[in-house]
């Protein structure tokens, strides 16, 4: 996320959206009653023309719209925001309008007052500390998938069949065959990978390595394998939690997500010195006992959780929300959705 112009006076910030993590960021930004000024496509003809004919042009019309609710939909390329013209175009003020945000697009952002958690979201999407331009390939002689690592979860983005089973198969199975389809239907249209990380059993995985090793389409990419019994994004989630990725993927935020969930259970079965539930997790933070307060995103754009947030604050106690889209969410939800690190057990 780049920002463009900042005017704190104005609780202003001209925004550019650079990738698909992006919009995960963007999700947990806006909030309802936030101000978006853009430009959209609008028809312009009176309601008479537009009864004459239902081609009706559209021209460019800056909007100022006052947020009702955003429909984000993970793993896919854009954001709608959807909400009614306050301004930026008299004709069009009061009507309900959607604004489609993608790669490339940048526009206005107005709070009444920006919170610590938006913040530091804000910044944590500007400096982008959990980028990984990389996909995993887990495969074996039967099947490939290919997974992206976004910051909020792991997207499988296709899937090729090695042809050397099934009845739909006519042909006689090529390996050279299985791997040229990977690459063609699913990497290649994949531009500045950093890397290409391979998972699965059996010798099918160290093959495709050196048939990858000879593309100079891959020349600048890190090209890596790694045994796995698993075939499936089991294999992906295993690796994540291995030594090796923690060299290769320092600063990935689902590694993050798992070593603070890792961290919250060895202290929950040891030492106690861990909350859950947004009761006990309150509780805590009230007594300044939380060293790093874990919530969901979903709790993170509530009351309860904007009020989690705000002690938290003024307590010092770090902060991470987590995305319900990865593993990690999935099993802080399980919890209550809040859980807390504890730097002491706050008395009863």
């Amino acid at each position: 996320m780049r920002i463009l112009e900042e005017n704190r006076a104005e609780n202003l910030i001209r925004l550019q959206v650079e990738n698909q993590d992006d919009l995960w960021y963007l999700r947990n930004i806006i909030s309802e009653g936030d101000l978006v000024r853009t430009t959209v496509m609008r028809r312009v003809e009176k309601q008479a023309d537009m009864v004459r004919s239902k081609e009706t042009s559209r021209k460019p019309v800056p909007v100022l719209l006052s947020v009702e609710s955003i429909d984000f939909r993970p793993f896919t390329n854009s954001l709608k925001i959807l909400g009614v013209i306050v301004g930026g175009s008299d004709e069009a003020r009061g009507e309900h309008q959607s604004v489609t945000v993608e790669e490339g697009t940048s526009f206005d952002l107005i709070k009444e007052k920006w919170t610590d958690a938006q913040s530091h979201m804000l910044t944590e999407a500007k400096d982008s500390p959990f980028s990984f331009k990389g996909v995993f390939v887990t495969m074996d002689d039967e099947v490939a998938d290919v997974f992206a690592l976004r910051s909020y979860g792991i997207h499988n983005i296709g899937t090729v069949e090695s042809g050397k089973t099934g009845k739909q198969f006519d042909t006689p199975y090529s390996e050279d065959d299985y791997f040229s389809r990977i690459v063609s239907e699913i990497l290649d249209p994949i531009r500045d990978l950093q890397a290409i990380i391979v998972l699965g059993p059996g010798f099918t995985r160290e093959h495709f390595i050196s048939y990858l090793r000879q593309k100079s389409l891959f020349r600048n990419a890190r090209i890596l394998s790694f045994p796995s019994d698993r075939r499936d994004i089991g294999a992906v989630y295993g690796f994540l939690k291995s030594d090796e990725s923690s060299r290769l993927l320092t600063n990935m935020r689902l590694m993050r997500e798992q070593e603070l969930v890792d961290a919250f259970l060895r202290n929950l079965n040891t030492n106690q010195l861990a909350c859950y539930g947004v009761a006990d997790t309150m509780k805590n933070l009230e007594s300044s006992a939380v060293e790093t307060l874990m919530i969901s995103e979903e709790l993170y754009r509530s009351s309860e959780g904007m009020k989690l947030l705000r002690i938290a604050g003024d307590t010092g106690a770090r902060i991470h929300v987590f995305s319900s889209h990865g593993d990690p969410g999935i099993m802080l939800n399980k919890f209550g959705g809040a859980a807390g690190i504890l730097r002491f057990r706050a008395s009863s």
